[in-house]
């Protein structure tokens, strides 16, 4: 894979739609968040970063190289070995 390879699969519209879907159900949820917080309602830590996380991951999706998923792979793959390991 390559980064040319990257920029055709974001330009696809069908990825194009699937990224903008998966943006806009992350804002929402990060708008009732928001909202039930304002409204006194508690939420687990993990739930309320889940959104952000949603977004950054996205963001990567959009705008990542090569290189930087490569990294990531091989960070879940450290990370998968230490579990295992455990």
């Amino acid at each position: 894979m390559t980064d040319e390879d990257l920029e055709i699969w974001r330009a696809n519209p069908v990825t194009v739609r699937l990224l903008g879907n998966l943006r806009r159900a992350a804002v929402l949820r990060k708008l009732l968040i928001c909202e039930a917080y304002w409204a006194g309602e508690e939420f687990p830590p993990e739930e309320k970063a889940m959104p952000k996380e949603a977004l950054a991951m996205l963001d990567d999706l959009e705008g990542a190289s090569i290189e930087d998923i490569e990294a990531t792979e091989e960070k879940m793959h450290e990370h998968e070995r230490d579990i295992s390991a455990a």
